[in-house]
Order: structure tokens, then C-alpha cells, then sequence
């Protein structure tokens, strides 16, 4: 096997340096020979051994060696270290802003609906008062207007019995009711002198009544606590102050100029009867209140 003078010479320069091109890995160095009709350059690759590469020739035989070693893996192998840090800080960074992101968005959504139910219950509590108030206020309208209709019943009822009434003072027994009445009359006001007020229609009918009513007292007061008594009881001269029509019939008895008196007409009988007997009336007019 031949070699050619290149390799002879590239052999030779190898075995020339020895420990030199050993001891040059980590730096770069020139050497310098004479008599060398090829200058070389020695190139480290950051991967490979060491080796030679010829440039030029010189004319004249004088030849200069460079050797030069490419920088060391440390810096590389460093940047890529470097790199590789921070694109896992980076990495990192972004995972973790990721994370705090979802984490903020779930929170504001979290607590964007705990607005939207809290705001939705306040509408419907506010709605569902709203509608008791309505209701309420439906039921009070028909109450009112069911006691305003019942009362127009009461009333009717005391219109009619009133009406009743009024046939009643027409009637055969009115007079012997009227002097009933004024004999009721003077045993309730306790007074001598005594003026009675009855309708104009009535007049006559108790001056023909009046001696025979005085005459019951007299002897009703001496019957239970034995004293006599000679009352006065006249009858009201002034027209003017006749008790009215809606009166229906009976009398008033006043005394001490008015101070006294007492109502004994067949309309404040009724409405004393119409008040006892209201509950037994409702009662018999609307028996769902039971």
C-alpha cells in the first residue's frame, strides 16, 4: 500500500508535535516550521478528533505550520443548557399563567353566578311579595266589598221591618201600644213634669190614651214601692217639633227642659232589637261564617 507525500508529510507532522497538538485541545495555537512546502491548519470539531488541512504552498520552502483548534464543547453544551433552562422557565411561566388564568376565570364565573342566582332570588322574593301584596289586596277589595253588600242586606232588612212597622201604627192595637209606650216611658225618665213628643198624626190618638196611661203609672209606682204620685205630663203643642215619618209610630218623652229624654219610638225599638239580635241575624243571613 502506497502513500502519497501528503500523508507522508501530514504522518510526519503528527509525530513532530506529539504532546504539543495534545496539550492545544482546549485553546488555539500556531506552529511555526521551516523547510515545509505546505502550511496546515489544525481544525477541532466540536464531535471529531483533530485534523489537518493544507492551504497553500510556499515558493520558497519555507512553510509555515498553523494549527488551529475550534472553540470547546463547554460553551455549547452551556448555551444549551441555557436554552434549555429557559424554555423550561418558560414553560413553567406559562403553565403557571395558564393555571392562575382558568383558576381567576373560574372564580369570576363562580362568582358571576352566585350574582345572577342571588340577583334572581331577590327578583323572585320581590315578586312573590309583590303578588302576596296583590293578593292581599284582592282580598281585602272583595271583603270590603262582601261587608258593604251585607250591610246593604242589614239595611234593606230594617227597611223592610220599618215598612212593617209603619202597617203596624195603622193597625186596631196602636192605640193601646201607645199608651203602653208612655207608660214604659215614665217609669224609665223618673220625673214629674214630663212632655211628650209623638208624630202629628198621633195626637189625637194620645190625648184620647193619655188620662188612662197616667192612671197605669200612678198605680204601678204605688203598687211596688207604695208612694202616690201626681205627675204632669202634657203633650208637645209645637207642631214643628213632631217626630218625623221615619219614626214609624210611638213616642219621646223629655224632662228638666230637655235635659232628660227619652226615645220610645217604634224606630229606636227596632234598632235596639236590630243590635241585640245582630249575631242571631247574621247568623240566619250567612251561615258560611260558622
Amino acid at each position: 500500500m502506497t502513500h502519497s507525500p501528503l500523508a507522508a508529510e501530514l504522518s510526519g507532522v503528527r509525530g513532530a508535535l506529539g504532546i504539543e497538538l495534545l496539550s492545544a485541545v482546549t485553546k488555539p495555537f500556531q506552529v511555526e516550521r521551516s523547510h515545509w512546502p505546505y502550511t496546515f491548519g489544525l481544525v477541532l470539531s466540536p464531535c471529531r478528533s483533530p485534523f489537518l488541512v493544507p492551504f497553500f504552498l510556499t515558493n520558497d520552502f519555507i512553510c509555515s505550520l498553523s494549527v488551529s483548534f475550534a472553540p470547546s464543547c463547554r460553551p455549547h453544551r452551556q448555551v444549551n443548557f441555557i436554552l434549555q433552562e429557559a424554555h423550561e422557565k418558560a414553560n413553567e411561566i406559562r403553565v403557571k399563567t395558564e393555571h392562575d388564568f382558568n383558576l381567576e376565570k373560574q372564580t369570576l364565573v363562580h362568582e358571576a353566578k352566585l350574582n345572577v342566582q342571588e340577583e334572581f332570588q331577590k327578583k323572585e322574593k320581590d315578586h312573590e311579595i309583590q303578588e302576596r301584596i296583590a293578593r292581599s289586596a284582592e282580598i281585602g277589595e272583595c271583603r270590603v266589598k262582601k261587608m258593604k253588600v251585607r250591610d246593604d242586606l242589614l239595611k234593606n232588612l230594617i227597611d223592610e221591618a220599618g215598612q212593617k212597622l209603619a202597617m203596624v201604627a195603622r193597625g186596631q192595637n196602636y192605640p193601646h201600644l201607645l199608651q203602653k209606650l208612655i207608660v214604659q216611658g215614665l217609669i224609665k225618665i223618673e220625673e214629674n213634669d214630663v212632655t211628650i213628643y209623638c208624630r202629628g198624626e198621633d195626637v189625637a190618638t194620645i190625648k184620647s190614651i193619655l188620662p188612662a196611661a197616667i192612671k197605669e203609672y200612678v198605680g204601678l209606682i204605688e203598687k211596688e214601692a207604695g208612694v202616690k204620685l201626681s205627675p204632669n205630663v202634657t203633650i208637645n203643642a209645637n207642631r214643628e217639633k213632631d217626630l218625623p215619618e221615619s219614626s214609624y209610630g210611638g213616642v219621646t218623652l223629655t224632662a228638666i227642659d230637655g235635659k232628660i229624654v227619652c226615645d220610645n219610638t217604634m224606630a229606636s225599638r227596632l234598632n235596639l232589637v236590630y243590635s241585640e239580635l245582630l249575631p242571631a241575624i247574621r247568623a240566619l243571613l250567612f251561615p258560611e261564617e260558622q
